[in-house]
């Protein structure tokens, strides 16, 4: 098994948990300079004293409890001292190649490191800090992978998992079998809302329920959220059985000391016979869930020769996309949004658009699909941004006309989005007040609170805010104040069912109630894929404020000012969405 250093777990640490260096400061540094050093950046959790290359070690909570003092005037004390009057422990620091074994003794053998103290790993570009307890945490899982167990849920893990399977065709013991991989919908968002501590009972939980609807199959938690089985002497036969059996068992919520965990799960599964190595199977099982997961939440696919070509299709989109977002050759469309009272344009939306090399033209809703599942689309989505803004702040851009701009939940999550924009804006000389965000109502709903403090961040920019789509998925017209918006677009299926072949009698009650309390709460609507003249007047009575949709035009390149644009009958420009 390959051994992960500390420089390895360094990178993990800082992407998902620290996202900072440690800094460097010297003896000599006024107290006041320190203090204003952790202020001025939250994700500072410790500072190093470089003592002539002895290192001290000021951590963030133990440093302001000694600013404070013990009756709470230490700061006036200490104010005009240097860093050298602080009674800091010298530092643990170690070099990145470091094993976490290695790291792990060391700690133990100094006898005052607490787990809650910070590991100094020297890098090249200087230190970086990792928690202790995550140095502890990952040694446990080194020592879980030895011993074939996953401790939290008392499943086999990876390693005694693949172990297992092997063991039962050596010898020909077994002919065939199923592999199935099971992934939770929904997971971060139960840890995110509910904690750490539900998460892992939804864990515990779900090895629980595949154990006592398959108690003589070999089950394993994989690692993260996903688990895997294996099903001695099945066939593709039961294959859809299982899928069945599986995501209607592990659908049911969870309770845990009063709380509910709604999850779901996708489901992939493959043969496997004597013949077939296992390593190839479990690979056609998660093409087999990645497709499940494609399609919709909480769902199965089984492995056929269709998901083979999806994944060679989706392996050729993945390796083209990468290349074009580096030579920046995603384009950019742009769609007017007209106010439904004179018909004038009010802003154009951003839309993506791409012609791979082998494939040709690719559907936006296929090639952000697979960015958003492969994590492309936060490169995809900065350049995006970039190249709106630009587009909107150059002189042939109508200049008082808004821009749309698509953010999807993993762009939505980085935790520098709200500086990255703040600084694209002042670069170009863009009004924040012409930007319009637009988020979607289902990546809206995972992670709530994570989504409401980032849109407040955007806000405070003057960044406006639209909730897209509304109407797919579960969000309460209620909870619409809870979010810090300014527009709300319907999605076309509301529009839609507005007309009496195929709409519901109270699809207009409907409309004019979501309008209505969007207009209470101070928002604006917006309605998306209007075609038709009886729809435009449906929702101009209705009270909608604008609208969007071939009706009024369709996407097209950058537009230009109506001094230049000489050949155009359109509809005015003045800004309001």
């Amino acid at each position: 098994m390959e051994r992960t250093t500390c420089r390895q777990l360094l990178v993990d640490t800082v992407a998902h948990l620290i996202g900072q260096r440690v800094p460097t400061i010297g003896p000599a540094t006024p107290v006041p300079d320190v203090e204003r050093l952790f202020l001025d950046d939250p994700l500072v959790r410790c500072v190093v004293v470089d003592r002539d290359g002895e290192f001290d070690l000021v951590e963030r909570h133990d440093f302001f409890t000694f600013l404070a003092g013990p009756l709470g005037y230490g700061r006036a004390v200490h104010e005009r001292r240097t860093i050298s009057s602080y009674p800091a422990p010298p530092a643990l620091v170690v070099r990145g190649e470091t094993t976490l074994a290695d790291a792990s003794r060391q700690a133990v053998s100094r006898g005052d490191v607490r787990w809650s103290h910070t590991l100094v790993v020297e890098t090249p570009d200087g230190f970086g800090g990792v928690d202790m307890a995550t140095v502890l945490r990952a040694v446990t899982v080194d020592l879980e992978q030895q011993i074939g167990v996953d401790q939290l849920t008392g499943l086999a893990n990876r390693r005694g998992f693949l172990r297992t399977v092997r063991a039962e065709f050596e010898g020909a013991r077994r002919r065939t079998g199923l592999l199935v991989l099971v992934d939770l919908d929904g997971f971060k968002g139960v840890n995110d809302a509910l904690g750490h501590r539900v998460g892992d009972e939804v864990l515990r939980e779900t090895g629980r329920r595949i154990r006592r609807r398959l108690p003589t199959a070999v089950a394993a938690r994989m690692g993260g959220d996903e688990f895997a089985v294996f099903l001695a002497d099945h066939t593709a036969e039961s294959a859809h059985d299982i899928g069945l059996t599986l995501t209607s068992d592990l659908r049911a919520p969870v309770m845990v000391d009063g709380l509910t965990a709604n999850i779901s799960a996708s489901v992939g599964i493959a043969a496997i016979s004597e013949r077939d190595d296992v390593m190839e199977s479990l690979h056609h099982a998660d093409l087999a869930l990645y497709r499940a997961k494609g399609a919709e939440k909480n769902t199965w696919r089984v492995f056929d020769v269709d998901v083979h070509h999806d994944a060679q299709r989706v392996r050729t989109i993945v390796d083209e996309l990468r290349t074009a977002i580096e030579q920046r050759r995603v384009h950019l469309q742009f769609q007017p949004v007209i106010d439904l009272q004179d018909e004038s344009v009010v802003a154009y939306e951003a839309l993506a658009r791409w012609r791979s090399d082998r494939l040709g033209p690719i559907a936006p809703a296929e090639f952000i699909g697979i960015a958003e599942r492969t994590g492309l689309i936060v490169p995809l989505g900065r350049h995006l941004l970039e190249r709106s803004i630009v587009e909107a702040s150059s002189a042939t851009w109508p200049a008082d006309a808004n821009v749309h701009v698509n953010m999807s939940r993993r762009e939505l999550q980085q935790p520098d989005l709200s500086r990255e924009i703040a600084g694209l804006l002042d670069t170009h000389g863009l009004d924040a007040r012409r930007l319009v965000v637009e988020v979607t109502e289902t990546a809206a709903e995972v992670d709530t609170l994570r989504m409401i403090e980032t849109l407040s961040g955007l806000s405070s920019l003057g960044v406006r805010v639209a909730l897209d789509d509304f109407g797919v998925g579960v969000t309460s017209l209620s909870n619409l104040a809870n979010y810090p918006l300014n527009i709300v677009k319907l999605d076309r299926s509301l529009v839609t069912a507005l007309d009496p072949e195929v709409g519901h009698p109270r699809s207009s009650d409907r409309v004019r109630a979501i309008v209505e309390l969007c207009h209470a709460h101070g928002l604006t609507v917006t309605a998306e894929g209007v075609e038709t003249r009886e729809q435009a007047d449906s929702l101009r009575s209705l009270g909608c404020d604008f609208a969007q949709g071939y009706l009024f035009g369709r996407p097209a390149g950058s537009p230009r000012t109506p001094a230049e644009d000489t050949t155009s009958t359109g509809p005015r420009h003045t800004a309001r969405a």
